[in-house]
């Protein structure tokens, strides 16, 4: 029994050998087209699946699993037999809702039939996320207009279960109609802000919250949430100039980018919040601020150096000369800082010194002289790469790789290297490392 595809066969083999319904009832949307899938184009070689399912029933194993499957067979009046038999026992909500879309009129009809009741109950929340899965399939919008209709008019309780879903589309839907229905109360979504995994969710319920807080104290939780998304919300629908001033130092360019829109002048306040304001001044200042920037270079704290250096990006201040010095600093973030304004002056970097960096102790160092090597231009790139192979057998494979890659890449250039001699003492010393064939190419490339 195999399909087209091995995950397929992994999937249905899975199936048959949990023998449980149970390993289906929670499985997600994805899951279940992907069942339906896996059967419908399972190869009818021997054993089949029919084979299978009927050697099971012939044994007495067959059951609520086996019905599922059926109910997926490539054959319409076997998945039709099977949409009835599992209406007859009250099972699988999720089978009947990939039949409601099924291409057989006979099948698809039945199913729909059956799904009707379904939804005046709590088994529409079962339903809900394999129909919304199927929604732009050309027979998929009946069942999740009808499943959208449904969690309009739904009991309270119903929603509740909905909010809590595994699957995101309905979960969302849940939400989106209890906040429009006015069910939930300020305690209530201040849990879905504060705790949600999907930040629409968060984002809606924060912006609910500020609608139903009597007093801007009872949100003011929102401002300090973890999500950058609930702290924007909550700026933007407080919508006071005392909190946007305060977001300016958000470490968040999302946060910072709504208190902007808040506030008058939100430079001179960034002025007067450094260094917290730093990254605000950046996104909000003149060319002449660089100098109030610079000194914070020097700073203890590395989060302070790093916010200096994109700050002084921003404002289109580069210091080559000071950055470059940077690049031995010991925080990973100040030498990505560094690495990302230095990259458009890569050419104009001590080129020896890169080299030299990529063999140093510290991980933030090498990899911050090797992007910049690698920027430089074509012919260092392979530099930095043969030192690799030579002398870090760490990054040895890794190094190698990309010579491949560079030798298909340098093939559409005609550009002779500047390092002709650095290249060839590198080649020899990496050479030990090196296929032949690849080691010869290279050379012959490189001059």
């Amino acid at each position: 029994m195999k399909t087209s595809d091995p995950r397929g066969d992994e999937l249905l083999e899975h199936l048959l050998a949990a023998e449980s319904p149970d390993v289906l009832a929670s499985a997600s949307a994805s899951t279940w087209l992907a069942v339906d899938e896996a059967v419908r184009y399972c190869q009818w070689d021997q054993p089949t699946l029919a084979d299978v399912l009927e050697a099971r029933r012939a044994t007495g194993r067959a059951g609520a699993l086996d019905r599922v499957l059926a109910a997926c067979d490539r054959r319409g009046w076997a998945r039709e037999a099977a949409v009835v038999d599992i209406v007859e026992r009250g099972e699988s909500p999720q089978a009947l809702a990939l039949r409601a879309a099924d291409r057989v009129p006979k099948v698809r009809d039945r199913a729909r039939a059956a799904c009707e009741p379904l939804l005046d109950s709590p088994s529409v929340v079962e339903v809900a996320p394999v129909a919304f899965a199927l929604r732009d399939h050309p027979l998929g919008a009946w069942l999740a207009e009808r499943v959208e209709s449904a969690l309009r008019s739904a009991t309270p309780a119903v929603l509740a279960v909905a909010r809590e879903a595994a699957d995101v589309p309905a979960r969302r839907f849940a939400y989106d109609v209890a906040l429009e229905r006015g069910i939930l109360d300020l305690d209530a979504v201040l849990r879905g802000a504060l705790r949600g995994e999907d930040r629409p969710i968060r984002v809606r319920c924060a912006e609910a919250a500020t609608r139903l807080a009597a007093d801007v104290d009872d949100v003011r939780v929102l401002l300090t949430c973890r999500a950058a998304c609930v702290r924007a919300a909550a700026v933007r629908a407080i919508g006071q100039e005392e909190h946007a001033v305060a977001a300016l130092t958000d470490r968040s360019a999302r946060v910072r980018t709504v208190a902007r829109s808040l506030v008058d002048d939100p430079a001179a306040h960034c002025r007067a919040r450094l260094p917290e304001a730093l990254l605000g001044l950046g996104e909000t200042g003149v060319p002449a601020d660089a100098d109030l920037v610079r000194p914070w270079l020097a700073h203890p704290s590395s989060r302070v150096r790093a916010d200096a250096v994109h700050a002084l990006l921003r404002l289109g201040a580069v210091d080559v000369t000071r950055f470059e010095a940077m690049l031995t600093d010991p925080s990973g973030a100040v030498t990505r800082a560094v690495t990302r304004a230095l990259r458009r002056h890569a050419e104009a970097l001590d080129q020896d010194r890169l080299v030299d960096l990529l063999l140093s102790d510290a991980r933030n160092v090498r990899t911050a002289a090797y992007r910049l090597l690698v920027a430089s231009d074509a012919w260092h790139r392979l530099l930095a790469d043969l030192v690799l192979v030579a002398r870090d057998p760490e990054r040895r494979v890794r190094a190698a790789a990309d010579l491949r890659v560079w030798l298909s890449d340098a093939r559409q250039t005609a550009s002779p290297p500047p390092n002709a001699a650095d290249l060839r003492r590198a080649l020899g010393a990496a050479e030990p490392w090196l296929d032949p064939v690849l080691l010869e190419e290279l050379a012959a490339v490189s001059g």
